[in-house]
């Protein structure tokens, strides 16, 4: 009323839900403070942030949000070394979701560095093709900065005896030349006992003796698409296997470098909500499987973890 303009108080939560969904409004969950330092106090070795979120089927948007305020800061931090800031992002619903809300922070920043955006693997469903990283890039395309691209044109998946004959393949090669300069690394993860995983349903349907021989080797999830049972990596010959830039051991090797930061979402499955405390224990708990230094995940996953 005190701009002129005539409105009530019912129209206002209209107003507000229209705001919502042409992001001019952005709703995001409190961070859990207790539960935050808890997990920093007994796994000292990574950097947490818990979202203070009640209905598992959210959480992973959640996250997701948060995650893009992380990976803002971290451009800002880098980029006070750097003019050009270089990023990896892996595939899947919470990596777009990150994405495109990263993009929306990043138009309202006055100052920030140059980026470059790279691939880390193609998209492993035919049915959800926007979850595919090259698809996240269009997000980007209007920002007041320089943002160049490095795509992975390659197969979503190769014939495992093919994986090192084909990195070395035009146009994929030069894609894994360049993975060096990534500063910071963004994936997801899966449970192995959540149907609705993609890498967990392209083994089912991509290879059939896969899915008993990663049982057999005592599979519990997948980080980047690369399986792992509670002990480690499982490197195992399923047949076939994901095209993908980093192997976990790479992660965990990248994680503990001084000046790179790779970052974890570990949010409940989107569709069902189911948690994924017993695939993270793991990655917390074995030195060759921490391949991270910055977690987030949802209030009821790290009461489940503590």
């Amino acid at each position: 009323m005190g701009l002129g303009v005539p409105i009530t108080r019912e129209q206002v939560y209209g107003l507000l839900g229209r705001a919502v969904k042409r992001g001019f409004v952005r709703l995001c969950a409190p961070l859990e403070q207790t539960a935050t330092r808890d997990l920093c106090e007994q796994y000292p070795h990574a950097n947490f942030r818990v979202v203070n979120v009640s209905d598992a089927r959210t959480a992973a948007q959640h996250v997701a949000s948060e995650g893009a305020d992380l990976v803002l800061s971290l451009i800002k931090q880098v980029g006070r070394k750097k003019k050009t800031v270089q990023i990896g992002l892996a595939a899947g619903y919470a990596l777009q979701i990150l994405s495109q809300q990263l993009a929306y922070l990043m138009r309202a920043e006055p100052k920030l560095p140059n980026i470059v955006l790279q691939a880390l693997s193609s998209g492993l469903s035919l049915g959800y093709p926007t979850r595919a990283p090259i698809a996240f890039f269009s997000f980007f395309e209007d920002l007041p900065i320089d943002v160049k691209y490095v795509g992975l044109f390659s197969s979503a998946v190769v014939q495992w005896d093919e994986y090192e004959r084909t990195k070395q393949l035009p146009g994929i090669r030069e894609a894994f030349e360049k993975k060096e300069h990534i500063d910071i690394i963004v994936v997801s993860m899966a449970s192995a006992d959540d149907e609705h995983g993609l890498y967990n349903h392209f083994m089912e349907i991509g290879a059939k003796s896969a899915p008993k021989i990663l049982r057999n080797a005592g599979w519990v999830g997948d980080v980047h698409w690369r399986p792992f049972s509670k002990d480690g990596p499982i490197n195992v010959n399923t047949g076939v296997r994901s095209m993908t830039l980093f192997e976990l051991e790479e992660l965990v090797e990248w994680a503990n470098r001084p000046n790179k930061h790779v970052v974890l979402l570990a949010a409940p499955c989107a569709q069902c909500g189911k948690s994924k405390s017993k695939a993270i224990k793991p990655l917390l708990e074995e030195p060759n499987l921490r391949v991270f230094n910055h977690l987030l995940t949802d209030i009821k996953t790290a009461r489940e973890l503590l």
